[in-house]
């Protein structure tokens, strides 16, 4: 094929591309749920010390459609939410790294829809940690396992461990039975000084795609949502987290970094975070109410995923469009690295 073959043939697919998107109707975002079937809907979160897990529980237990387990890592945080509304919301402590606590997890769901009143009607794989720093801050590949342990693959032993359970009623919920993955813009858009947390995410993408293909025919829709830059206390673990990363880094790989401009970075991000300030990142409430509208709606309605926040559904998505030498050219650079001198190359530079 030649290049004006090969420039027409482009055009012609990206002139379909964004006919289809532009005659595409949105879902109404409707319910269908039969009116007789009074059953409760059992809808299990992960990850609900903090963030998006706590609040989209607290929010989710006002509706007594729905009964909630909370899946926490620390015991205290059990306790907490254990206080808060008794008949609807159920708290336990459930590590998805520990196959001992996944299975307590699935013994607890199975004698709850052992219950013909209730039904597992959503899963919400919602735990998972950050771990940034550039790859060669690293003194092995441990942070990395761990990080996709906890990301990845914790959602594949909840998923695992549940699946059945959805599955033996999901055909008889006229609205069906639903799993939401928490992925993130980062598992569609990868930038330097966060491999690990980007690899975790890219991987639940490829599987949710895979998931969703293999689950349908049992009337259960899997959904990504890729939350944009949110206001939680996520960017001060990050960023607590890049600090130890890049202190405990070799001494020669360390001494490549000016730590006086990381911190003016770091304060950056925080600032562009902080859920006090105005601007800057969109409120979590953002994300809990995106999480509970597909929870509620038909799952015909749902889409295979969803970009959430205003950085997200307008600038990262553009760019996960973009070919990669473009995106490359965008965020090639660390903002705090400092090229090492050499007293032999008349080029090389110091400061």
């Amino acid at each position: 094929m030649d290049a004006n073959a090969a420039r027409t043939t482009a055009l012609v697919s990206l002139a379909a591309i964004v006919t289809c998107f532009l005659l595409a109707k949105p879902g109404s975002r409707g319910n269908k749920t039969d009116p007789n079937d009074k059953r409760k809907r059992l809808v299990v979160v992960s990850g609900c010390d903090r963030g998006l897990g706590r609040l989209l529980v607290e929010q989710l237990s006002s509706n007594p459609r729905y009964i909630i387990l909370a899946l926490t890592l620390k015991e205290e945080n059990v306790t907490a939410l254990n206080k808060l509304v008794r008949d609807r919301l159920l708290a336990m402590k459930c590590d998805v790294t520990s196959d001992c606590d996944i299975a307590n997890m699935e013994k607890k769901v199975a004698d709850m829809v052992a219950d013909p009143d209730i039904v597992l009607h959503t899963i919400v794989n919602n735990a998972g940690v950050a771990n940034p720093g550039d790859f060669i801050w690293f003194r092995d590949i441990s942070s990395f396992e761990w990080t996709m342990n906890v990301n990845f693959l914790g959602s594949l032993r909840l998923t695992k461990a549940l699946l059945p359970h959805m599955i033996k009623t999901s055909m008889l919920m006229a609205e069906g039975a639903r799993i939401l993955n928490l992925s993130s813009v980062c598992g569609k858009v990868s930038t330097g000084g966060n491999s690990a947390y980007s690899a975790s995410k890219a991987a639940m993408e490829a599987w949710s795609d895979s998931l969703r293909l293999e689950v349908s025919r049992f009337n259960i829709r899997v959904v990504k949502l890729r939350p944009g830059t949110i206001k939680t206390d996520m960017p001060l673990e990050f960023v607590r987290s890049m600090k130890s990363n890049l202190t405990n880094a070799p001494d020669d790989v360390r001494a490549m970094f000016d730590l006086k401009r990381a911190e003016k970075w770091w304060q950056a991000m925080l600032d562009h975070s902080d859920p006090n300030k105005s601007g800057g990142a969109f409120p979590a409430t953002v994300a809990v109410d995106t999480l509970e509208r597909f929870i509620e709606a038909d799952i015909s309605e749902l889409p295979t995923a969803e970009w959430v926040g205003g950085d997200a559904k307008t600038v990262i998505r553009v760019l996960s469009w973009l070919p990669d030498f473009v995106t490359d050219r965008l965020f090639m650079g660390e903002p705090f690295y400092v090229p090492p001198t050499h007293p032999d190359d008349p080029k090389s530079v110091s400061t």
